[in-house]
């Protein structure tokens, strides 16, 4: 009888680890996940000073030819793009665009196609998603749980 409970006891540790650490990643759901990304996706609704065929797009691309640099960064482009990416991420901080690009991904982007260096004019945000490797966040995040529900198994199927 004190090996069955000690085998329940630790099962018990393990759930509870288990549920902790999936409900810390994930958190409680406040809203439904429909709502919360229609609300990041009417960002895109702000008016600012930029011609549409250089704004953000939900597919999560910059058209800004290289010749138009100057213009897009020294006008209400960048600083207009800068709120529609502040606004997405108030709402949800895990936005991920249609391309897989992040937030920090855009804000990259824009902070160096506007820069002095040699990115100056490439709005290219595709080559800031893979280097910044920004589509592997939510496959780790997910590891510590998947842990856990494997020691929480091992413990109800090994002996103690």
């Amino acid at each position: 009888m004190e090996i069955c409970s000690k085998r329940i006891l630790f099962a018990s540790i393990l759930l509870f680890l288990c549920i902790s650490i999936c409900y810390a990643e994930d958190g409680p759901a406040q809203e439904d996940p429909p709502e919360i990304v229609g609300k990041a996706m009417s960002c895109f609704d702000h008016v600012y000073e930029c011609p549409p065929a250089h704004r953000l797009t939900p597919s999560g691309t910059l058209n800004v030819p290289y010749e138009q640099t100057d213009e897009y960064c020294n006008s209400g482009c960048y600083d207009g793009t800068q709120l529609v990416l502040t606004c997405i991420d108030q709402i949800l901080t895990n936005f991920e665009f249609y391309n897989k690009a992040t937030v920090e991904d855009i804000r990259k982007t824009i902070v160096q196609a506007c820069s002095n260096t040699d990115k100056r004019g490439d709005f290219n945000v595709m080559e800031r998603v893979t280097a910044s490797g920004s589509t592997g966040k939510t496959e780790a995040k997910n590891i510590g749980g998947v842990i856990m529900m494997f020691l929480f198994l091992a413990g109800l199927l090994l002996p103690v």
